[in-house]
């Protein structure tokens, strides 16, 4: 990656992102008003599926979003016109949004361990699962923003994702046998909710095996997708 062509496209982002009022509403209040719900039942299994929701909001809608966007005005083309990698300018583009989505998960997790809620008993696993939740997010936007012809698209086009995500987690959870709740696995969102819980739960790395196969395989398919589809410029 060539110089710091990344952070002066991220610092750009950053400024953008928080001027838009639709866009710094939906990646800065919507995700902590949700997310801060859980403040009303504290548990595990709350918490993972805020988590979830935080990271399909504020990192999958909002990049997918804003890559829409920035193609329509033709800013995407303007920068890949440059000297600097493509790889050094999606990594500016996308890194805001994954920061501030990640600092809001820490700051509902501070809070949380105020609570009746005692503190996750394997960190490790936490943080993997925001990590790697965040990545697939990204990877699913970029494929998402090539069938993206504009932001207020967007609201459209990224909802099938959302919905599989939080809905096949809880209709699994909520409706299938013990013996097959592993059908869970096959969409996106159960793996890192599982990966949550289980942080919490002390589940070891052996125990949570599906469940990071699952956010593994997600990833792995949103980075083919979006590196394969996503565009620079709005076709004609």
């Amino acid at each position: 990656m060539k110089g710091t062509a990344w952070r002066a496209v991220a610092a750009a982002e950053l400024r953008i992102m928080l001027r838009n009022k639709a866009v710094a509403a939906t990646v800065v209040l919507l995700p902590l008003f949700v997310a801060f719900t859980a403040l009303a039942s504290p548990t595990p299994d709350t918490v993972a599926h805020s988590v979830l929701f935080m990271l399909l909001i504020g990192v999958h809608a909002t990049l997918a979003t804003t890559l829409a966007a920035r193609r329509g005005d033709l800013f995407l083309k303007r920068l890949r016109s440059g000297a600097d990698p493509d790889a050094s300018v999606i990594v500016g583009l996308v890194l805001p949004a994954i920061v501030v989505t990640c600092g809001q998960i820490v700051v509902l997790i501070a809070v949380l361990s105020r609570t009746d809620l005692s503190a996750p008993d394997n960190p490790a696993l936490l943080v993997l699962a925001i990590v790697s939740g965040a990545l697939m997010c990204t990877g699913v936007a970029m494929a998402t923003s090539a069938f993206t012809a504009s932001a207020e698209q967007a609201q459209i086009t990224t909802m099938p994702f959302l919905v599989v995500a939080i809905g096949g987690s809880l209709l699994v959870q909520d409706r299938a046998p013990e013996n097959l709740q592993w059908l869970g696995y096959l969409v996106p969102g159960d793996g890192v909710v599982d990966l949550v819980t289980g942080a919490w739960e002390g589940m070891g790395v052996g125990a949570a095996f599906l469940a990071l196969a699952s956010v593994t395989a997600w990833t792995l398919i949103g980075a083919v997708l979006g590196i394969r589809l996503f565009r620079w410029e709005p076709r004609h």
